[in-house]
């Protein structure tokens, strides 16, 4: 059977677009933008370190609660996020993380007790 290269051509193009979405390799992980360090030298309030933090690792913060308490914390060349976690174990808060946006309060007595004896803290029940 002969084609003729009237079709031929056209239905080349037709086809290629098809040929070449499914060849494109799939994002991984790995192509993920790693988490840039950053540097923190801070004086004033707990709310206002938490802040800084957040600003400079470029997260979506949202900090509850009475944290107007005098805080000073000075890191170099750490992520956003051990920032954040290690303030919040220095300070007592909890730390809850929904998709990016992570949200900062004080810890409940209970909390802090089941904290300081090594138990695991129930993970906030998800919204309906």
């Amino acid at each position: 059977m002969k084609i003729s290269p009237r079709f031929l051509l056209p239905a080349l193009l037709m086809g290629a677009p098809l040929a070449l979405a499914e060849s494109a390799p799939a994002p991984s992980a790995a192509s993920a933008p790693a988490a840039r360090s950053i540097d923190v030298s801070f004086r004033g309030s707990l709310r206002d370190a938490l802040k800084t933090i957040a600003d400079k690792g470029g997260l979506n913060l949202v900090v509850t609660g009475d944290l107007d308490v005098p805080a000073e914390v000075h890191l170099r060349n750490v992520t956003a996020d051990q920032a954040l976690r290690t303030v919040s174990r220095a300070y007592s808060l909890r730390m809850e993380q929904d998709g990016s946006i992570i949200t900062l309060r004080p810890m409940t007595p209970h909390e802090k007790e089941a904290a300081a004896q090594g138990h695991a803290l129930p993970a906030p029940a998800a919204p309906p």
